[in-house]
């Protein structure tokens, strides 16, 4: 991690959250489903401007996984557990007779992946028996290393699609089919805002990069944060500038597309990535969440806190390389730019 850039207001500890409350259960990062060849690379995308790395707040709500299959309810719950990439731990309900999985997003299961074809296979149900069928695949369907054209499913086999995406196929009841949702959802969250955390969005930006070159489209990125942040602390408390990011945070949400990833990356910094998006269009959209935060104060203990936020936006056909880096550098030097020139402002040329 490089030094950190210079504030024009100055640097600040970042806020954390309070620590859980007495007796809640911790979950280890082991406790998720992660075989060590299908397990997520560590992170390479530098943000000059956050804090350092062992200051970053990346808790996430604690969920138990002691409970996950000590419940005697009927296990009569079929699903598909991810066990590589950055969707490792996620968990595809088979809610009806027959799910689809492939590149296309109108499939049931979507998977952002080259090696997968745009309708790759499907999970029926035949009798009281889960099958899975190939359709027709380029780089074939496999079921505990074998290749396989159409074969019944048990529970706790594993299927592998193409070259590397993997899933294992499970039979569970619905207090564990919970259990798995919450702790997938709860990996990639920041705990005080409740939005995504840095670890999703660098994730999400690596496969949006991916699917852009594929495709020849564009990704924006849309890197924010608040203005003179600090003096809200050094004013009112911390709780208050707590108050303030949630705040904060939930006006930008009213404002996005469902599809849109909003990720807070750093104390009081924020990333949005937006599929599709040329620079005009961004910059449209940034400016409207510049009006939305600074034309709403937050209110905390009976009192109005003023908030602006500084944006840079980029896209990634304003880069030379269109690498995840290259895009991260350049949303982040018009985001820097902003702050110098007045801030509450939105910078994207």
């Amino acid at each position: 991690m490089p030094a950190i850039r210079p504030d024009p207001e100055g640097g600040r500890e970042p806020v954390l959250p309070p620590p859980p409350p007495e007796g809640i259960p911790r979950v280890s990062e082991a406790a998720i489903i992660r075989p060590g060849t299908d397990s997520i690379p560590p992170s390479s995308i530098r943000f000059p401007s956050m804090v350092p790395e062992g200051m970053r707040d990346t808790s996430v709500t604690p969920i138990s996984t002691s409970e996950i299959g000590s419940a005697t309810t009927v296990r009569d719950r079929p699903v598909l557990l991810r066990t590589d990439g950055p969707e490792a731990g996620k968990i595809h309900s088979i809610t009806s007779g027959s799910i689809r999985i492939g590149r296309h997003p109108a499939t049931d299961v979507p998977v952002l992946d080259p090696g997968i074809s745009r309708v790759h296979a499907r999970i029926f149900k035949l009798g009281d028996t889960f099958h899975i069928e190939d359709l027709g695949s380029r780089n074939g369907t496999f079921v505990n290393g074998s290749s396989v054209v159409e074969c019944g499913l048990q529970h706790g086999q594993t299927i592998r699609l193409g070259s590397g995406v993997s899933y294992r196929f499970m039979i569970i009841d619905e207090k564990q089919e919970e259990l798995l949702h919450r702790l997938y959802e709860s990996s990639k969250r920041d705990a005080l805002t409740g939005i995504f955390n840095r670890e999703h969005f660098e994730e999400s930006l690596r496969a949006e990069m991916a699917y852009a070159r594929r495709h020849e489209t564009s990704v924006g990125l849309a890197l924010f944060d608040l203005d003179f942040f600090k003096k809200v602390n050094d004013t009112h408390g911390h709780p208050a500038g707590d108050a303030v990011l949630r705040h904060v945070t939930a006006l930008v949400s009213q404002k996005l597309r469902t599809e849109d990833v909003f990720a807070r990356v750093g104390g009081e910094e924020f990333a949005v990535i937006v599929r599709g998006a040329n620079l005009r269009r961004l910059a449209r959209d940034a400016e409207r969440l510049r009006v939305a935060v600074s034309t709403s104060p937050a209110h905390f203990d009976g009192r109005q806190i003023p908030v602006s936020i500084s944006i840079g936006c980029a896209t990634s056909k304003c880069t030379s390389k269109a690498t995840e880096q290259s895009l991260v550098d350049l949303a982040d030097q018009r985001l820097y730019r902003a702050k110098a020139t007045g801030r509450n402002r939105v910078v994207a040329s």
